[in-house]
């Protein structure tokens, strides 16, 4: 569960990192139009929350926490496309709103499995360890997005920003969603209390 936790707040920060400089800087999007873009995914996400709880008795925390990042990865894959031929605003709209779903249903069926496997007496123990391991999966993959999308720039563009320049960084993306996966894969099927 701790790893899951991990890659899963990796991926999710470094997707709020890479995806606006791509609109910003690879597509000429203004940052007011970039945000509204991304406001999308929250949506997405915010509309994942009240389903969680139906879905985790039904399913199991593994099933959605692995078919959330599954679904979060498939909300990536038409930026592939878009970073190679071309920006469509209605696709970039509605696969951060896929993903904002998919990436809305990793973190609580993960930190449920990771705080049901903890016996009562060790949970302020494991909050504390849970809490950490999330704080850093952030700064660790948001680090290695920036240096894979600085490396890619200046092989790409030395002089400024090209679309193609975040194929790299794209991809970098889909590997964190299959760690993600990996790891959520690994969770117990079901939480028993």
């Amino acid at each position: 569960a701790a790893t899951a936790l991990f890659w899963a707040d990796g991926l999710a920060l470094s997707r709020q990192f890479l995806v606006p400089l791509y609109l910003i800087s690879g597509c000429g999007l203004s940052a007011p139009a970039a945000g509204w873009t991304m406001a999308a995914m929250g949506f997405g996400m915010m509309c994942s929350f009240p389903m969680l709880g139906t879905l985790t008795e039904k399913f199991g925390c593994r099933a959605v926490s692995a078919g959330g990042s599954f679904l979060a990865m498939l909300g990536v894959l038409p930026f592939l496309w878009m970073v190679h031929s071309q920006y469509s605003p209605t696709l970039a709209v509605a696969c951060l709103f896929i993903t904002g779903i998919g990436q809305g249903t990793i973190n609580i069926p993960s930190i449920s499995a990771a705080y049901a496997s903890v016996a009562r007496d060790r949970l302020a123990v494991a909050n504390t360890a849970i809490n950490i391991v999330q704080r850093l999966g952030g700064p660790v993959a948001v680090t290695l997005m920036a240096i894979v999308m600085s490396l890619a720039q200046t092989q790409a563009h030395p002089a400024g920003a090209d679309p193609h320049s975040f194929m790299t960084p794209f991809m970098l993306l889909i590997v964190l969603n299959l760690l993600v996966f990996a790891a959520a894969c690994r969770l117990p099927m079901w939480i028993h209390q």
